[in-house]
């Protein structure tokens, strides 16, 4: 198991009456991608400047490598900070930009031209190291920010929205740049942002903050199909939730009975995953087989579906009542029993707006997540 090199305690940050950070407790392991993630005002970038020694925490401790740094300055801690809006020295050169940190250090001078070389290298700016950083595009400019929190060769690199200021096409590229540099280096990151598709991309754990306090954590796969909290499932953009009531481990809901097994008996908050509800075969109608558009009926003996009963529910009729093209597939938005749902086609167009089909719901990836207050 690796190492912790980041290990924060019991943090409180407050400002007169308003605490930012409450009671936070928060590891990272040599070489783990850390993405802490939230809305804005959630505390997040508080505990980012906290860490880097940029903020006095109010109460608690923050360790790296096992040594207690809380009462350091940011230049005795050994820490990497990049931050939204660059922050480079506008009247030097992209090299001069990088060499800052090595020369702060009493490198000498042979050792900091070849950090300062093999970084540009990496960022894949070494033809543009005497142009001005003015003259470069926001993109490149990121990458000096990157190659600049690096050449100090911190203990720990934090990110803070790195991406925020770039259109989304750009900030696309870049953080796959950053994703592979960031495993080339093999520092530990503890990365900020709001953007849950920036943190499922290149997060080994996320962690989601609300107001002060980490609500869950988990790698992305495990937050992306198990939100425990409506708040989570919602700010990872799963917003297909009903209301129910259950009785023996059935669900009572608006688009019918559904399993969840291991439900204790009351109200309850469901959530349909992005692939809970798909389109019915219309050769297999009766029989309660589901299928994407085009592909291979599975039925709900077959498929694993894991529900109380080893089927999944009769279908539902359903009309279309929107389409939006996304690039790979069409989402359809349709409503069955009064709800309005989305469901994938991979496949071809599908159907039409206002056409009538029959839908399946895959109880298997149906789950019970706590009601936001």
């Amino acid at each position: 198991m690796a190492e912790v090199q980041l290990e924060v305690r019991e943090l409180t940050v407050q400002y007169g009456d308003a605490v930012a950070v409450r009671h936070l407790d928060l590891t990272a392991a040599d070489g783990e991608v850390v993405v802490v993630l939230g809305p804005s005002g959630c505390g997040k970038s508080t505990l980012l400047r906290a860490v880097a020694g940029l903020e006095r925490p109010t109460s608690g401790r923050i360790l790296l490598e096992g040594r207690d740094v809380t009462d350091l300055r940011p230049d005795q801690r050994r820490v990497g900070l990049m931050f939204q809006d660059h922050a480079l020295f506008p009247h030097r050169t992209v090299a001069e930009n990088v060499r800052f940190g090595p020369r702060m250090q009493g490198l000498p001078a042979g050792r900091i031209r070849e950090r300062v070389d093999r970084l540009l290298e990496l960022v894949r700016l070494a033809p543009l190291a005497h142009r001005q950083v003015t003259s470069l595009s926001g993109g490149e400019q990121q990458r000096v920010a990157l190659a600049r929190a690096l050449a100090t060769e911190p203990r720990l690199l934090m990110l803070d929205e790195p991406l925020g200021s770039l259109d989304r096409a750009l900030g696309d590229e870049l953080l796959a740049e950053i994703a592979r540099i960031v495993a080339t280096v093999g520092t530990t990151v503890l990365h900020v942002t709001h953007d849950q598709d920036e943190a499922l991309a290149v997060a080994d754990r996320v962690v989601v903050m609300r107001a002060g306090a980490i609500v869950q954590q988990g790698t992305p796969d495990e937050l992306w199909r198990s939100p425990r909290t409506e708040f989570v499932a919602r700010f990872l953009g799963l917003d297909q939730l009903l209301d129910a009531e259950v009785r023996d481990e059935v669900a009572a809901t608006a688009l019918g009975a559904l399993p969840v097994p291991g439900a204790a008996d009351g109200r309850a908050r469901l959530l349909l995953l992005p692939d809970a509800v798909r389109l019915v075969d219309p050769d297999a109608a009766g029989t309660g087989d589901a299928t994407r558009t085009g592909d291979a009926t599975r039925t709900g003996d077959a498929a694993g579906t894991g529900d109380a009963a080893g089927t999944w529910p009769p279908p539902l009729q359903a009309r279309v009542v929107g389409r939006r093209f996304a690039g790979d597939h069409v989402r359809l938005q349709v409503r069955a029993g009064g709800v309005p749902l989305t469901v994938p086609v991979w496949h071809g167009t599908g159907p039409a707006v206002d056409e009538e089909v029959r839908l399946a719901v895959d109880p298997s990836v149906v789950r019970i997540v706590e009601p936001d207050a």
